[in-house]
Formats: structure tokens, sequence, C-alpha cells
């Protein structure tokens, strides 16, 4: 692509020229590259054309469709001309309208770091969308926007109690709309809900009537939430004023402004910035009006890149100036901790991601601190200090432009501190250096305990190598738990029966630990085990328990739990003293309870509870309601972990969207229910085809949602591939995630079109018989097909075509080839799955068109033509020979192999059933004729 001079110079031919498709067509073959994403940014923001920027010239001229187009694709209203001034300085009044809807669409999309651009760039927070209408942006807020929205544009000086030409007030739409988040954060900025609607069809009612029987409103309505400041009124009106505050940076350099805003943080989070004293203290000095400092407002994220930090931290302030330089190496500064850490074991940390930091060109250099270190260069200072960061996982993340200070309050924070930072180096890494940004990041995680499930009781279990690298790539993103779910069966004489033996299991452990992460096991029956049979068992749990010996918790799975709680009588008090029979915890270990056996307990049983065990409320569906469950627990005092699905088992490419939906509702309901931590849970399922890959769209949302439960679920639905193919594949082409989720997505259409579901529709997501493309593999002659056509198939069949192509013309690294043969067996797999779909329901229309009942009826694979099943065997025989080869490279051949294979041989032998179908799965076997 051309210089940033050159693009802009095209730009203002255009603009004189009125050609708003030229602007268009230049901007999107800069948005279509990453690597001209800095191009783009020069372009908006160098005051190149006649001293100012591209969007002062067009707005000089008048041309409103040049300046919306700009607008739309990310200019900074905020930037000064030669003469200081803001495009919007001297703009005609017909021009402010395009910059009024530009506030509008940001406000109702809650983007907040557009919406301060916006206002700092000198837009009405107050101003009126239209003669028609009049509503304000705080209307649009309420209507459509976020509760954070809401807060921006009250902490700048925004009317709460406005009425528009439809009689309501904000407080009335927001109560319309049902969102008792925002209301609340109305209420606490002043909105009278005693104000009754002026004119229209609710004309003379309050908020109060307006919410109805929705009890979750009028408790708020009733007991509005205390205001986040001193004075509401007071605080608008002072908040741009306050001498040398971080506010008054976002009219200067608003790319790199110090006014952004904390990305997530719980509900009360304005707990970190805004001093609260509700002593009686408090109260008594407040009557004798002293002036309370005015509190700075959260900060607002605006530099895009800071968006792809994952988890993303609680609050990130940035700066402006020069960067942080990193070349080829970086000095690591240890400040010794006296009687808390020694700087052995914070080396340790640092070297352990030795690798990963030479993976993005940087020799880390590791020295301790002392009067004679040179300090001249950048550099980066480490200190932990309970002291200093009291808070659990608690690190400050300080980066200026010759130095990166980082101070922890204990080792594992230490940890999560280097992943960030490992984050910054890998996004603002350039041909040949590394600027960072000047930033502050505070960051602490919100649930205690962070983890995933793995089971490895049968099927594809990866093999060391990988498992490795699974936990390695699970530490960075912050996940604190392993679980190892396994199953035992009753055998005489006792034998060691886990997948891996003793010594790597301990090699296992010892692996995590030096990562702060916690290595625990899962303890679970077979279905043929009795009771009766537990007490032959303890020997087996203690040899496998022994390899666990540092471990906090042990769990229980759900038929072992059922066995060790007995809830048998409600007129007997709950017994768990089997536990301690059955179980060998060490003194140090909490035992973990399955929470099905308790869901049908009275209050009084519940309550009989010991305080000293945990339960697991597991749920997989999209809309499985975890609130219901946790929230008789939390009142009881009850302790409980959340523990959600990958939606990646029983089908090719998994459920994203299931996935999606069934942790963030585990996670929001741990959060506002108190629960300890949440896990994400990979179960095997049936058949095993379903390649690792696909678990890592779970696992990544686990680890994000749990540590900052405030992140927004549009932001994950747009942002989920870049996440992926950043964190988990260094993927810097993007492609590896978004095929991972577009073939979910495919997939996902299928299950809908089968059965006439729209697309919204969440519910029986992930399908529990499986998904329509795995079962046209497992079992084609039961799947239905009344809802299904051929043009359905072939809309998934043409989208696996397009991942096909856009994966064999990616650049990947090798460290990724054994993922992109997994990714291109699955894509074969599922478009044979269509066309065995496609087959089926060709074979199975109706001739009449007219006739009743259904179009399409499974009539099985026996009733398809010899040529079809024989072309269909053909092609199974190829695929069976490569997904036995791919299987070798990462997973366990001794465990899951032979079962999953016998499922693609079962289907061959629908195909041929008079045919010797076990010879033809051998390797050498020749096609059949």
């Amino acid at each position: 692509m051309a210089s940033a001079k050159d693009v802009s110079e095209k730009m203002k031919v255009a603009i004189d020229n009125d050609r708003t498709d030229i602007v268009c067509a230049l901007i999107g073959e800069l948005q279509k590259n990453p690597h001209d994403a800095d191009t783009l940014k020069k372009v908006f923001c160098e005051p190149t054309i006649e001293g100012g920027t591209l969007l002062h010239y067009a707005v000089k001229l008048g041309k409103q469709d040049k300046v919306r187009a700009l607008l739309s694709a990310g200019a900074d209203p905020c930037v000064p001309n030669a003469e200081g001034k803001l495009p919007l300085d001297d703009a005609p009044a017909g021009m402010r309208m395009v910059f009024n809807e530009e506030l509008l669409q940001a406000t109702a999309q809650s983007n907040m770091g557009r919406v301060c651009q916006l206002l700092a760039a000198g837009v009405e927070v107050n101003l009126k969308d239209s003669e028609e209408t009049q509503s304000t942006p705080l209307h649009w807020a309420a209507s459509y926007g976020n509760k954070d929205m809401v807060q921006c544009l009250c902490t700048r000086r925004a009317l709460p109690n406005e009425y528009n030409n439809s009689g309501m007030t904000p407080l009335h739409e927001a109560v319309r709309r049902g969102d008792r988040s925002v209301v609340e954060e109305l209420l606490s900025f002043g909105a009278d809900p005693e104000l009754t609607v002026s004119i229209g069809e609710f004309v003379g009612q309050n908020a109060h009537d307006l919410a109805g029987d929705r009890e979750d409103l009028l408790q708020a309505l009733k007991a509005p939430r205390k205001p986040d400041f001193p004075d509401g009124e007071e605080v608008q009106n002072s908040i741009h004023q306050i001498p040398g505050s971080k506010a008054n940076l976002v009219r200067f350099d608003s790319l790199a402004s110090g006014d952004a805003l904390t990305n997530g943080g719980d509900e009360n989070d304005d707990d970190t910035a805004i001093p609260k004293l509700p002593t009686p203290t408090f109260k008594k000095l407040a009557t004798f009006d002293l002036e309370v400092p005015p509190t700075p407002l959260k900060p607002v994220v605006t530099e895009e890149k800071l968006n792809l930090l994952w988890p993303q931290p609680q609050s990130i302030v940035q700066g402006g100036g020069k960067t942080f330089v990193i070349k080829d190496n970086i000095n690591v500064f240890i400040l010794a901790s006296p009687g808390e850490v020694c700087p052995r074991e914070i080396a340790e940390l640092w070297n352990i991601r030795r690798l990963r930091f030479e993976a993005l060109g940087v020799n880390l250099s590791l020295d301790l601190l002392t009067s004679l270190s040179d300090r001249d260069l950048p550099h980066v200072v480490c200190h932990v200090s309970g002291r200093l960061c009291p808070g659990y996982g608690t690190y400050k993340l300080t980066i200026s432009p010759k130095q990166i200070k980082i101070v922890c309050g204990a080792l594992e924070s230490l940890g999560y501190a280097i992943s960030t930072l490992m984050q910054l180096m890998s996004l603002y890494r350039g041909e040949q250096e590394i600027h960072i940004p000047t930033l502050l990041i505070d960051d602490w995680p919100e649930l205690p305990y962070r983890g995933i499930l793995l089971d490895f009781s049968q099927g594809r279990i990866p093999n060391i190598m990988l498992l490795e690298e699974m936990l390695d790539t699970l530490s960075t993103l912050k996940v604190n738990q392993v679980h190892l779910y396994c199953r035992f069966r009753s055998k005489t004489p006792p034998q060691w029966q886990f997948c891996f033996s003793r010594r790597e299991v301990l090699h296992l452990v010892d692996f995590c630990r030096l990562r702060h992460v916690n290595l625990l096991p899962v303890l679970e029956v077979g279905p043929k085990v009795q009771f009766e049979d537990l007490t032959h068992l303890y020997t087996v749990f203690a040899d496998f328990l022994a390899c666990f010996s540092h471990a906090d918790f042990v769990s229980c799975g759900p038929r072992l739990s059922s066995f060790l709680l007995n809830t048998e009588s409600e007129d007997e008090p709950v017994d768990v003293s089997d536990a301690s029979k059955y179980v060998p915890l060490g003194r140090e270990q909490t035992l973990q309870l399955c929470g099905y056996p308790i869901h049908d307990l009275s209050t009084s049983m519940l309550q009989q509870l010991p305080p000293n065990i945990v339960f697991n409320e597991y749920g997989v569906k999209a809309d499985h309601d975890f609130n219901g469950f946790c929230m008789s627990l939390a009142e009881l005092g009850i302790h409980f972990f959340v523990c959600p699905g990958t939606a990646a088992w029983n089908s090719l490419a998994g459920c994203p969207e299931a996935a999606l939906g069934n942790i963030y509702g585990a996670v929001k309901a741990a959060s506002t229910q108190g629960s300890l931590g949440a896990v994400v849970c990979h179960w095997t399922g049936k058949g095993h085809l379903t390649h690792q890959p696909f678990a890592w769209p779970g696992f990544l949302m686990g680890a994000g949602l749990s540590w900052n439960t405030e992140c927004h679920l549009d932001y994950l639905l747009g942002h989920l591939s870049e996440l992926l193919s950043h964190h988990v594949y260094q993927d810097s082409f993007g492609v590896l995630g978004e095929v991972v989720i577009e073939l979910g997505r495919a997939e996902t259409f299928a299950i809908r079109r089968s059965r006439n579901q729209a697309g919204e529709d969440m519910h029986n997501l992930p399908e529990e018989q499986g998904s329509i493309l795995f079962r046209l593999l497992t079992y084609p002659d039961g799947v239905p097909l009344e809802n299904l056509s051929t043009d359905a198939l072939q809309l998934v069949s043409r989208h696996i075509k397009k991942c096909q192509t856009a994966l064999n013309k990616a650049t990947i690294h090798d460290s990724n080839k054994a993922v992109v043969k997994e990714l291109q067996l699955t894509m074969d797999l599922m478009a044979f799955a269509c066309k065995i779909g496609k087959a089926l329901v060709l074979a199975g229309r109706k001739p009449g068109a007219q006739s009743s009942g259904f179009s399409v009826v499974n009539f099985g694979v026996n009733n398809l033509t010899a040529t079809a099943r024989t072309d269909l065997a053909n092609r199974l025989l190829e695929l069976t020979n490569t997904y036995k080869e791919v299987w070798a490279q990462r997973y366990l051949e001794s465990v899951g192999l032979t079962d999953s294979v016998s499922t693609l041989r079962s289907l061959l032998r629908l195909l041929l059933p008079d045919s010797q179908s076990d010879n033809l799965l051998h390797p050498t076997s020749p096609k059949v004729v």
C-alpha cells in the first residue's frame, strides 16, 4: 500500500471532486490489511492537509457525506490543526448534525471510547436528535445502551430528567425497556421516578406505573442505589474543570488519552476510583459544606489494540508522549523482597517464559536491582510485595518511555503481569522494534479460581507434548486450575487406571506448579460400580491421589457424589460421613461434590450440609439457569463453583454460540451469587470425532470472563476469532481462529435448519444427541430430514469451501502445521456429512409436491443407489486412513482411537452391508468398485 501521505493526497482529491465512493474505497483497502492499521491512523490523525487533518478539510468545505464517511471509519475529531482548532470549532450548523449522528450511533452501540472522543471534540451532550423526536443521547443510551454508557453521559453533564417529544424521560425509556442496571444507573444520577409521562399512550404514568409487575424494577425504584458522587449535579458541572485532571487530556491527544474507560469490573467497580466513607463521621462532616474533591472518571480505552488484551484488565489508563521501545534485548531488574519472595523464585518465573519472549524477538537479561544498575536504557523493574499489592492476584503495570515497572502481591500475580506484558509486546510488535504506549494497568481477578476440566476417562486424549502446550497457553491466560476427570472401575486385583503413568502425572503436576496452575484430580466411578464396590476402590483412589499431594481440592463426579451424599430421607439428617470413609483426602484438601444430588433438597436439609464441602453446579446448555440453582446455595452460605461446558463434543466443529451463552450465563451467576470460581468443562462425548482446536473457544471465553466478568457479550461475539488467533495460535493473519469459529457456526446453522429454529434461538444448544452433521456420520438413518433441504446443506458446503480456500492460502507457522491438518480433516468430514445428507434428502423426497405431510422422509442409507453408496464408501475409506494418521500425531493411540474408528466402521457397514467392510478399512485396501 502507498504511504500515508500519498493516501491523504488521493483522499483530498476525492473530497474535492465529491467522490465519496473513492474515499470509502481507499479506507476499505487500508482496513482489509492489519499491517496497514498504522497507515490508516496516520491518514486520519496527521495534520498534512493545509495544516489540518482530512476531517478539518472536509468540514471546512462543507462536504457532509465525506465527513460522515471519515467519522464512520474512525477518524479522530479531537486532533487539532496548526492553529489549535478542532474540526468542529468552525463547523456550520448543518455540519454539526453529522457529528451529532455519529455520537448517537456510538451511544446506541455503547462505544464509550468514541462517545468520549466526540464529546471532547465539542459535540453537545444534551443535543436533540431531530425536531420530530427531540430525544437526547441519554434517551438513546437508556433505550439501546448499557449502564456504563449511561454513566459516561451523566458524568459529562447529561440531564437525566429531560423530556422528549413522546413525553418520556430517559428513566421512562429505561423502565419500558426493562433493563434494571440502566434504571439503577439513572437513579444514581438523580433521575426522578415520580415524574409522569406528559403525552402519548402512557400519559400520567410514572416510572413505578410503567414497571408494571416487574418486581426487580420496582425494587430498584423503591430503593435506588446511592449516588456514586456526593452531589451528582455539582460533580457534573465541575468535572471538566479539574486542574491537572486526566479529563482535560482527551481534547489534545484522544488516541493516547488518559480519559479511557475501565475494561469492565464489578457493578460497584467505582469503589476503586471513588472514595466511599460510609461511616457516621463522613455524614457528620458532609453537613459542614466541606469541598469534596471531585472523583476522576472511570478511564475509557480508545486504543483499539488494547481491547485485544485477554483477559481484559480491570483498569487501563492511557498516557501520551513517547513510547517504550524494545529492540533486541531488555534488562529485567529484580528488586529483592525481604522476608517475602527470594530473587531466585522471581527469576525462575521469567525464565519459564523466556522461549515465548524469544519468539517475539526479545532476549531477557535478568539481574538484581542495585545502585550500580544501568538504568539509562529502557528496562523493566520487578518487585513482589504483599504489602504494596495486598489483594489476591493483584498487580500493577506502569509503562513510561524509559521504564516498565511491575509491582505484584505474590509470585502468581507476577506470572499474570508477565503474561500481560508479553501480550502487549505481541500487540505492538513491528518489523524491527516493539513500541508500547505509556500505560497504567491495575488488574486483579474477580473470581479466585478460574479453571478448565479435561475429560480423560475415555476418547480423544492429548499426548504429553500437546498437553504441555495446552497447559502453558492456559497459564498465560491466567487460568489457575486444571481438573483431570478420571472414571474408575472395580477391578481385581486393584491397579492403576489412569491413562498416563504415575511418572507422567508427577511431571505434569510439577509442570503446572512452576506456572502457578493447580492440577487437580476428579474422581468418578463407572456405571457398573455400585456403592458396595467403593471399599475395593479405596486403595486405587489413594494411589491416584498420592500424585496430587499439593492439590487444594479433590472433586467427585455425579455418580460418586450420589454415593457419598446420603439424601434419601428428609426425616434423617444429611449424611456425608461416607466421604471420609471412601475418599482418602489429605488434611489440607477440600472436597468438592457434584451439585445434582442436592437440587431437590428442602431448605432445612440444605442447611445441614457441612460448611467445609464445596459443590459444583454443572450445566452445558446455552440457556441453562445457573442463577436459579446458585441463588439458593448462596442464600444459605453454601460454597460452590459454576461448571459450564465448551459445547465441543458430539459434533465435528462444536457450537461456539452455545458455549458463549452457557459460559457467559455461568460467570454472571458466579459473580452475582458469590461463587468461588468457574471451571469450563470439555467432555468427551460419543465417537470422539471433535478435534482439540474446537475446545479452545470455550477455554478462552472461560479464562477471560472469570477474570473480568464485566466483559461485554457483544465484544466477545465480534472478537472471538481474533482473540483465538492472537492468544492461542499466535497467528498474525487471523485465519486459524476465524476458521475454527466459522466451522462451528456452519455446524450450528445445520442444527437450526434441521429444527426449523430461528437464528437467534439458543434453546437446546448444543444438541444432546449430537449435531446433525455428527449424526450423519454416526447414524445417518436416524437423522430427522423433515426440515432439511439440499439448499440448506449446500449453503453449509459452500461455507466449508470458503474456509478451506482461506486456510489453503494462509501463511501458517510450522508450530501450527498439526492444527491445520486437523482443521482440514474436520472440513473434509463436514463436507462428507453434507454429501450424505444431500443424498438422503434427494432419495427421500415425496414425488407429489402438493401431498400432505412432510416433503422429505429419511428412508435410510440402504435405499440409496448402489453407485451413490459406493462413491460414499470410497470417500470414507480415504478419510478413515487420514483420520488415523492425524490422530497419531497429537493424541494417545492406546486410548480412544479404536472406539472412534469403530464409529466410521459402522458407517461403512451401513453403506456396504454385503461387503467385507472391516477388511476394506485396512490402510492398504483398494477402493470399492
